[in-house]
């Protein structure tokens, strides 16, 4: 089968994929990852619905068209290599199509993987940092931060690193949900303030709902695991944290600087987290080489990130780019290249392509007629958390005892 020049190498699948169907295809020679959204559905001609209702959907399509190029092109002005770039955006038919160069991607579980070096973890987590603050220099949220949505790939060098897919449900800081709205997100990785918004509490989603997610993320890949909770009585760590009850961690495998970082990125207050770029800068006087990990003695030298505002009684004591932004709040991105788009006409004399944006920076957004979870072959590994509300804990293995640990106290609602 063939899309808009794209040669499928199979059928599309939902496996995994939210909001799309997925696959791989090749295109002169080169290999794509092309996503098919299921919504919105441009109508055809021929559907069995009132000229009027035709006029207002086509309408709709066409608004999102406009938002999907401006956050396309934002996206690969920051991308700096480390977010997959968008190659086309188009539409075939009444359907619209996303593609991305395909990537060969580390296969299983990585967080447990032992052919990844320490030294490659932490370049992995500064990879993460680094892409997820240039897109909030930009203005956006990702808004679905997950092991999923992260490839690590090996380089010619032989080391590892990682970027960050799945932007479909990314969204403008300025575009927060409203109250009660269902977010399309993985609720392990949620920050307790988008389980408050959607049970319809008054509050804006800011930036730090990513910082929260990367927070978790960084310890699963630099410890090999996610922090850990009372699974008999929650099903997820923003679970954990509303109800008063500290996550662990373990801080014996966590060099230095990310012990507190870490922290600092999973308080319960969003506006008392840090950024990505203060975290930039924390790091900046520490470079990989001399990022030394403390021996590993077990589940004994864990730590507790606490939810409430004092220390536990049972627990031991405490031990840029601006461009994208600039053009963010104007509405457009910074360069948007050479970009032009072409309209499927409304009285019914469409041409082969209704919808062709041409982007700059080696990307194009282009069409005649989603949301995915890879852009590259990556295999699921046994045991990790499904996408969707309800994906499981985050938390793996037995339940620790708190008794008998050498970790500080980390307050999770107390000032930084």
């Amino acid at each position: 089968m063939e899309i808009n020049g794209y040669v499928l190498e199979g059928d599309l699948q939902t496996t995994n994929g939210g909001n799309c169907k997925w696959g791989f295809a090749k295109r002169n020679g080169r290999r794509f990852f092309i996503k098919e959204l299921l919504n919105p559905v441009y109508p055809s001609d021929d559907v069995a619905i009132s000229d009027e209702l035709k006029k207002r959907k086509r309408a709709a399509c066409r608004s999102f068209e406009e938002r999907q190029m401006l956050l396309y092109s934002t996206l690969n002005n920051c991308s700096e290599g480390i977010l997959v770039h968008v190659e086309e955006f188009f539409r075939c038919g009444s359907k619209y199509y996303v593609t991305m160069p395909a990537i060969t991607a580390v296969k299983g579980d990585v967080t447990k993987d032992p052919s990844i070096s320490r030294e490659d973890r932490i370049r992995m987590c500064r990879s993460l940092i680094h892409s997820l603050a240039r897109m909030h220099d930009a203005g956006l949220i990702h808004g679905d931060l997950k092991l999923d949505n992260v490839l690590v790939t090996k380089t010619p060098a032989g080391y590892h690193t990682a970027k960050v897919i799945d932007f479909e449900d990314c969204y403008w800081q300025k575009e927060s949900p409203e109250p009660g709205t269902d977010i399309k997100c993985d609720m392990s990785y949620a920050a307790p303030e988008t389980f408050r918004l959607m049970m319809g509490e008054s509050l804006q989603l800011t930036q730090a709902v990513d910082v929260f997610a990367l927070g978790l993320l960084m310890h699963a890949i630099l410890t090999g695991e996610f922090p850990r909770f009372d699974k008999d009585r929650f099903s997820y760590p923003f679970e954990s944290l509303i109800k008063g009850e500290p996550l662990l961690f373990w801080e014996s495998k966590l060099p230095d600087p990310y012990k507190q970082l870490i922290k600092q990125m999973l308080l319960i207050a969003p506006e008392k987290r840090i950024t990505l770029k203060q975290a930039e800068e924390v790091l900046a006087g520490h470079p990989v080489v001399y990022e030394k990990l403390a021996a590993d003695k077990g589940p004994s030298r864990r730590a507790e990130i606490g939810a409430a505002g004092r220390p536990n009684p049972g627990a031991p004591s405490a031990a840029g780019k601006t461009a994208g932004r600039a053009a963010a709040s104007a509405g457009r991105p910074a360069s948007m290249g050479r970009l032009h788009m072409t309209f499927e006409p409304d009285d019914g004399k469409k041409p082969d392509v209704g919808l062709k944006i041409n982007m700059g920076s080696g990307v194009r957004v282009s069409g005649s007629g989603s949301r995915g979870t890879a852009s590259a072959e990556k295999e699921k590994a046994p045991g990790r958390a499904p996408t969707g509300r309800k994906a499981g804990t985050a938390s793996s293995g037995e339940r620790p005892s708190r008794s008998g640990s050498e970790g500080g106290y980390f307050d999770s609602a107390g000032d930084l």
